[in-house]
């Protein structure tokens, strides 16, 4: 699966498939985005 955010002002898109795996994710599979200010949809 890949998580997408789109920034709403600059309709600039960040991506990623990485997983992050540990026991604080409901189903033990997380993601992460770095993203700078603004707002987004994901």
């Amino acid at each position: 699966m890949v998580v997408c955010a789109e920034n709403l002002a600059t309709k600039q898109r960040h991506c990623t498939n990485r997983h992050l795996k540990g026991k604080k994710f409901k189903y033990r599979i997380g993601y992460r985005l770095s993203l700078p200010p603004g707002d987004y949809y994901v």
